[in-house]
């Protein structure tokens, strides 16, 4: 997948999931910046991209636990969902 082509492909995502507003910045790390609505990724990391969308959508239960069942489905729900649109 070229660069636009992954570009439009994460607009896309942000979109139908209601993510309006957001950006995504290559990072050499992941993280989700909820307050600046900013999504850190490594390059061409599809995986790590819905990761932190998952982030983005689920809120944080307690404080240093942000890999919680509810954040695990919604990650599961994204790759099935669009891992294959790829």
């Amino acid at each position: 997948m070229t660069t636009a082509s992954l570009s439009e492909w994460q607009t896309r995502i942000l979109l139908a999931e209601g993510l309006e507003g957001w950006t995504v910045r290559d990072s050499p790390d992941g993280y989700c910046w909820k307050g600046r609505k900013l999504l850190d990724v490594i390059p061409g990391d599809a995986a790590l991209f819905l990761h932190e969308v998952a982030h983005a959508l689920v809120p944080i239960l307690h404080q240093g636990d942000q890999h919680h069942g509810w954040w695990g489905n919604t990650y599961t729900r994204l790759v099935r969902q669009y891992m294959r649109s790829m």
